[in-house]
C-alpha cells in the first residue's frame, strides 16, 4: 500500500482513495458517491452520514466496519473484494445487491434496505432487527439464526430458504404464512 493511516478521524478534508489503507479511522459527513476507488482498504472504520450511492465496490476491501447514518443505495456487495463483518445502524441500503455472498453474522439494524436482493446469500446469525425490507428478496439464502424482530414488510418463502432459528415478531411474522 502506498499510504496507510492508523487512528485517525477524517471530517471534510480531501483524502486519498486510491492505494490507501485505513485502520480504526473515522470518518464523518463524506459524500463519496463520486469517488473512484483503486485498491482501498478499510480495517475496523466508522462511517458517519457518510455517502456511498452507486460506488463501485470492487475495489474495496472492508473488514470489520460500521456504517451509522449512511447512505449507499444501488451497491453490488457480492462481488467485492473480501468484506467482513459489517454493522449498519439507520442507514439506508435500498436497491443494492448482496446476492452470491457471505455475509454471516451482518448487522442491519433499523436500516431502510428497499428492493434489495438477497438471493443465494448466507446471512446465518445476522441481524435484520428494526429494518424496513420491503421488496427485499430471500431467494435460496441461509437465513438460520437471524433476527428479524421488529423488522417490517419482509417477504420469506420459508420453502425457498433455510431458516431454521430465526426469530421474528408479530404481527410481521404472519407474511411467513401467506
Amino acid at each position: 500500500m502506498e499510504n496507510f493511516f492508523y487512528d485517525k478521524t477524517f471530517e471534510l478534508e480531501v483524502v486519498n482513495l486510491n492505494e490507501t489503507e485505513y485502520e480504526r479511522c473515522t470518518f464523518t459527513n463524506y459524500d463519496f458517491s463520486n469517488e473512484l476507488f483503486k485498491n482501498t482498504i478499510f480495517i475496523d472504520c466508522t462511517f458517519q452520514n457518510c455517502n456511498f450511492s452507486n460506488v463501485n465496490l470492487s475495489s474495496i476491501s472492508f473488514r470489520d466496519c460500521i456504517f451509522i447514518k449512511c447512505k449507499l443505495i444501488g451497491l453490488t456487495w457480492g462481488h467485492s473484494k473480501p468484506i467482513t463483518s459489517l454493522n449498519f445502524k439507520e442507514s439506508i441500503l435500498d436497491y443494492s445487491n448482496f446476492s452470491d455472498g457471505d455475509f454471516q453474522s451482518f448487522q442491519f439494524l433499523d436500516c431502510r434496505m428497499r428492493e434489495v436482493d438477497f438471493s443465494n446469500c448466507n446471512l446465518k446469525n445476522s441481524s435484520f432487527e428494526g429494518s424496513d425490507l420491503l421488496g427485499a428478496r430471500f431467494i435460496r439464502s441461509n437465513l438460520t439464526k437471524s433476527n428479524f424482530i421488529n423488522s417490517q414488510n419482509y417477504y420469506i418463502d420459508p420453502t425457498l430458504v433455510q431458516i431454521s432459528d430465526a426469530k421474528f415478531s408479530l404481527p410481521e411474522a404472519l407474511n411467513l404464512l401467506s
